[in-house]
């Protein structure tokens, strides 16, 4: 069963139909974890970032295997999972994220993150404050050897990742609730 918030799972259809104790729900995984959905024939793979205690034994599990009755079932469950997760990530991360790039199994091993090249627009932009901001100085550790002039910007990447994210805006909502003194005011008590 899939809702915004949750995934729960039994162990058979039967098993969530039969009502009383069977209708517990085996275990429950936070959509808001999920780092990659894939499929594979008629199984749908369900990674998450952390792992969940879900089961009858209350085990860690850092993934959650899903059996279909077919291959396009299988991707349909894939792509309703995805929807679900990407709904979650897009109330917390910045807009424009590719969301649904991070969590389209592509990734290799590194999920929930996205590197998109800029438009060369920005290239322009960032190449002015490298030239602004880069000094030519020659230090003790070059002697003799060339020093270079200017430094060429030859390509920007947006870094796309929701666990640094998380940490930042975690870490930011910390220092707000901190108190009332700002650094500044901090510094001049």
């Amino acid at each position: 069963e899939l809702t915004s918030h949750r995934i729960s799972y039994w162990a058979s259809k039967t098993e969530q139909e039969g009502g009383g104790s069977g209708s517990t729900p085996r275990g429950e995984f936070e959509v808001c974890e999920i780092d990659d959905v894939g499929v594979h024939g008629r199984q749908v793979l369900i990674h998450f970032a952390s792992s969940q205690r879900s089961g009858r034994r209350n085990r860690g599990r850092v993934a959650l295997s899903l059996c279909t009755n077919s291959e396009l079932e299988a991707g349909q469950w894939a792509e309703a999972v995805r929807s679900a997760a990407a709904a979650r990530l897009l109330r917390v991360v910045p807009s424009g994220w590719n969301v649904s790039v991070m969590l389209s199994g592509n990734n290799g091993p590194v999920r929930r993150v996205v590197k998109a090249e800029l438009s060369d627009e920005l290239v322009q932009v960032i190449q002015h404050v490298v030239d602004h901001a880069f000094i030519c100085k020659r230090t003790r550790d070059r002697r003799g050897q060339e020093v270079p002039v200017r430094l060429q910007v030859q390509k920007v990447v947006s870094v796309q990742n929701v666990a640094a994210w998380m940490n930042y805006s975690e870490a930011r909502t910390r220092i707000r609730g901190a108190g009332s003194a700002t650094p500044t005011s901090a510094y001049m008590a």
